[in-house]
């Protein structure tokens, strides 16, 4: 008797060992209805890139109304755009004085320049500059009645320049007896011209035949000084946003991308 009811017990528990395993065995075999979850990736917005210029050096920097609101256009403008576009930012620009382009700039106010501006060993010394992408020299304005004929006549004139440009950084500080009338802008320059206020006005070639364009009785006077070549300029510090805009900047160039983009805008 004792050994049937062992025999019992043992039978027992085999049946609920071979349960057990059976539905072990079930529960480690996927349903085939079983729903298969799928993780949504979630959108990154492109980072924010901000460009400081002077919008009033047509034709790389100016302002124009799309749609009602006001932006800014222009070579520089395309440039910025395009470079931005091919390395993923978004690009914001901000119009500020040409004079205030730089401190804004190593303050973190804006991430790069692009503002028609010069390579100077002493702006060198504050940023640094990619490759050259056009090259330019200083024109002279003057009424078509002037006898203002070289830049020689200029001497003891009144000339208006534009506040930390070329022409008032250099130019215009080498002209002897000069009384110098520093404007924000070029256009304020042009405008104390066709007032009287001053006798002529030195500023980068094409905006001054934009400027003539758009005022009547305006003449340049050309070719009394060495070219100059306008770059991107950059922080210091910002070697991988300085190597990344650079490359793309030379395959525009090589391409022939930004000779366009002046001819659009000329």
């Amino acid at each position: 008797m004792k050994k049937s009811l062992q025999a019992l017990a043992l039978g027992l528990i085999l049946c609920m060992t071979a349960v057990l395993f059976a539905g072990c065995a079930k529960d480690e075999t996927p349903s085939a209805t079983a729903t298969t979850v799928v993780e949504a990736t979630a959108t990154v917005a492109p980072k924010v890139i901000t460009m400081g210029t002077n919008a009033a050096f047509s034709p790389f920097e100016y302002t124009k109304t799309v749609d009602g609101a006001t932006e800014v256009v222009g070579v520089d403008a395309d440039i910025a755009k395009e470079i931005a576009s091919r390395l993923g930012y978004e690009l914001v620009i901000k119009n500020m004085e040409f004079d205030s382009l730089i401190t804004a700039l190593n303050a973190n106010q804006i991430d790069f320049i692009a503002a028609g501006m010069t390579i100077t060993p002493e702006r060198e010394e504050k940023v640094v500059f990619t490759d050259q992408y056009f090259k330019a020299s200083q024109s002279i304005i003057v009424k078509e009645d002037s006898t203002i004929a070289t830049k020689d006549d200029l001497i003891g004139k009144k000339i208006g320049v534009q506040l930390g440009t070329t022409g008032d950084l250099y130019i215009a500080q080498e002209i002897t007896d000069v009384q110098l009338s520093q404007f924000p802008t070029g256009a304020e320059a042009v405008l104390a011209l066709n007032n009287g206020t001053v006798d002529a006005v030195i500023i980068d070639n094409y905006p001054a035949d934009k400027f003539v364009e758009s005022n009547e009785g305006l003449k340049t006077i050309k070719g009394q000084y060495e070219d100059e070549f306008y770059a991107i300029a950059f922080r210091k510090a910002d070697t991988a946003l300085y190597t990344e805009f650079n490359t793309e900047l030379k395959k525009m160039i090589e391409d022939g991308t930004i000779n366009q983009y002046v001819i659009d805008h000329s």
